[in-house]
């Protein structure tokens, strides 16, 4: 099988990620969620850039705060821990909770990232897929380069 080469450009605007603490899930309050986010080089999500995240393939089942105090999640694939497995795919609002005393989970937003991705893809792949597929490898090698304070190059 061959590859067909194809330039394309991606406008790297950022990218939305789920936190929490080590101490695990639904630990946050509102403005420990906004320091989580800033001590990972990010700000909280806005509803705009986590429905972004979303239709470029998001799926988280833990609900998180978001920059305007609600507490949302991003469903792609409906299963019964995360709302039902009969009901449709999108952002699950919990709604808007106590800021002080409520815990969740975070939606972090950055556009800071300090290498180049470089992707070679097979030809038949959907613009979806390939779009789901650079989201993911860019979460990871921002992961990597706050943990190794090292830049990535990538070629897939």
């Amino acid at each position: 099988m061959g590859l067909l080469t194809t330039p394309c450009f991606l406008l790297w605007t950022g990218v939305v990620f789920p936190y929490f603490p080590r101490l695990g899930r639904y630990n946050l309050n509102f403005h420990e969620a906004q320091q989580a986010c800033l001590d990972q080089d990010a700000v909280i999500a806005s509803f705009d850039q986590l429905y972004d995240a979303w239709r470029g393939g998001l799926d988280w089942c833990n609900a998180g705060w978001l920059s305007d105090g609600s507490v949302q999640y991003p469903i792609t694939k409906p299963r019964e821990p995360c709302g039902g497995q009969n009901t449709v795919p999108g952002v699950r609002n919990y709604g808007f909770w106590d800021k002080d005393k409520s815990r969740y989970d975070v939606f972090c937003f950055t556009s800071n990232f300090n290498g180049k991705i470089i992707t070679v893809l097979p030809s038949f792949l959907s613009h979806r897929l390939f779009h789901t597929i650079t989201l993911h490898l860019a979460f990871n090698l921002i992961f990597l380069e706050k943990q190794t304070k090292t830049s990535f190059e990538v070629l897939l």
